[in-house]
């Protein structure tokens, strides 16, 4: 896809969530659900706590690698949440986030992105004609304690993290990085549309 996040300068951080055994998409390092530590890429990111590997998943479906793996956040509303965190020097980074499932509309992505919360503009149970449904968010995150965290929102069902961007620290969010963004998730959302059945009805003999 080229990535959502241009900058003119600087280095651009893509990770993508996904099972282990899965395929890493061109441009992306990998976040396979382990607890966080320092990866064989350098950088130190992962979850405060193992994730079990059910909630990794590939779909199978979509065009796009990084939009056919996601990572489930918090499954059922009795499962403990998942915490992910990635380590970063103090300072203010554009950061963006793609959640959704190609094979599924039930999710509701609210997050707590560094910080600032975001909401699902279409949240499960919201009537559609596509089979699945994707979320992106772009937000300006300030990093105080050197640490990005990502966290479950309080409204949230089922969240599904597809994959995070992060720019170089200082630069920010354009209008050409939000209009990538929002055109991206429309035409992913929009090629899961399941085109419509046949209507059977009863034959009648008159």
């Amino acid at each position: 896809s080229g990535g959502i996040l241009q900058p003119a300068t600087g280095a651009v951080t893509r990770i993508n969530f996904q099972p282990a055994t899965t395929a890493i998409p061109a441009g992306y390092y990998a976040d396979k659900g382990k607890i966080a530590g320092v990866r064989t890429n350098g950088l130190t990111y992962g979850w405060t706590a193992a994730q079990p590997a059910v909630r990794q998943q590939v779909r199978n479906y979509q065009t796009l690698p990084e939009l056919d793996t996601c990572a489930k956040a918090q499954p059922l509303i009795s499962d403990t949440p998942g915490v992910w965190t990635i380590v970063l020097p103090n300072g203010s980074y554009p950061v963006v986030v793609i959640c959704g499932d190609p094979l599924s509309t039930e999710q509701t992505n609210d997050l707590i992105l560094g910080g600032v919360a975001v909401t699902d503009p279409d949240p499960a149970g919201t009537a559609g004609y596509t089979r699945g449904d994707f979320d992106g968010y772009a937000v300006q995150v300030t990093v105080t304690d050197g640490m990005l965290t990502i966290q479950v929102g309080s409204g949230a069902t089922d969240p599904k993290l597809c994959l995070i961007e992060i720019g170089p620290e200082s630069s920010v969010i354009d209008a050409a990085t939000l209009a990538r963004l929002n055109d991206l998730v429309a035409k992913a959302t929009e090629a899961t549309h399941e085109p419509q059945r046949p209507t059977t009805g009863t034959r009648r003999y008159v």
